[in-house]
């Protein structure tokens, strides 16, 4: 009994040392946010700290929004868009959103950034910050931020959208 208790504390210390999980460390709405029906929504690239794109990221936010039956401008449009209107060239794709939104044919732009950030070798925790941007008034209407240790960018990104997703859900109620 002493032995299987043991082993059993053994099997736990060493899962949750080789844990590569995610969790919700914030999340907000404005509280006269209101829904626009239909939803259609504008995904930018989600931008590394450093200015660097990240399509998987990009592409999985899409992904969480269409599952949820809420419309998505095609990612195609939205880089047409981007070096049509020179946003990317000059850093200013966040500063724009609204406009692009607008221009897309969009009412809500999703923008998001990442980082990464070595916690201590062989460990790093990874962080995802989404906003959604009403396109009528250039306000961040709702944001999320999903982090974990050891895990993907593009693996957190569907659980910052989820949350961006229940929260339009419960203002819509």
């Amino acid at each position: 009994m002493v032995l299987k208790n043991i082993v059993v504390a053994g099997a736990v210390f060493l899962s949750g040392c080789a844990y590569a999980g995610y969790r919700v460390k914030d999340r907000s709405i404005a509280r006269d946010f209101k829904r626009p029906n239909p939803v259609v929504i504008a995904v930018i690239p989600m931008l590394d700290r450093w200015g660097g794109g990240n399509f998987d990221a990009t592409f999985a936010a899409s992904g969480q929004f269409l599952k949820a039956g809420y419309k998505v401008v095609d990612r195609a449009k939205v880089e047409a868009i981007l070096n049509e209107q020179a946003f990317q060239s000059s850093g200013a794709v966040e500063k724009g959103a609204a406009r692009i939104g607008k221009i897309a044919g969009a009412n809500l732009v999703l923008a998001g950034t990442f980082s990464k950030q070595l916690d201590y070798y062989p460990y790093f925790e990874e962080s995802i910050y989404l906003r959604l941007i009403d396109v009528e008034t250039n306000e961040v209407v709702a944001t999320a931020c999903c982090f974990g240790t050891n895990i993907r960018t593009v693996d957190l990104v569907p659980c910052a959208a989820r949350e961006l997703v229940k929260m339009m859900e419960r203002k819509h109620d």
